[in-house]
């Protein structure tokens, strides 16, 4: 029976997703305009400058300098919530907008969780990759060894 409910729920919460994401095309298709466009192409932007600035940072800290994971995270979270509201405060301070809404919080809100989750998958699958591949590395040379003696 529980785990009926589970099944229920997870079907449940996958069917609002894709009744998100449909809901999502369909306002995007009628408030397409010029202006719309362009911040998403910003965002875009805004987006891969975070990926590479967050990868540069991770390999370079994790990799070279051999620090703890979860600073290397505090340190991805930082560059993500800097760039990610970098918008936000150049509109304040070009153009007098208000630096706080709510529509900077759920941006914020919304690139930390993506962010992070994706470094998270990324450091998970890299270490997981890693490890098999150590693990084959001392069987070929265990094996290797065996046939030399």
């Amino acid at each position: 029976m529980k785990k009926d409910s589970r099944d229920l729920f997870f079907v449940l919460f996958v069917s609002g997703i894709i009744g998100f994401i449909i809901g999502f095309i369909e306002v995007c298709v009628d408030y397409l305009s010029f202006q719309n466009v362009m911040i998403l192409l910003r965002d875009v932007a805004i987006g891969v400058l975070i990926g590479f600035i967050s990868r540069a940072w991770f390999m370079y800290l994790y990799s070279k300098k051999k620090i703890n994971v979860k600073f290397i995270f505090f340190v991805v979270f930082i560059t993500i919530g800097l760039i990610s509201v970098s918008p936000a405060i150049f509109d304040s301070v070009f153009k007098n907008s208000r630096f706080f809404s709510m529509r900077v919080f759920l941006i914020f809100i919304v690139a930390e969780i993506l962010g992070l989750g994706f470094t998270y998958y990324l450091y998970a699958y890299t270490y997981m990759m890693n490890k098999k591949l150590l693990i084959k590395k001392n069987e070929i040379l265990k094996d290797k060894n065996k046939y030399n003696n």
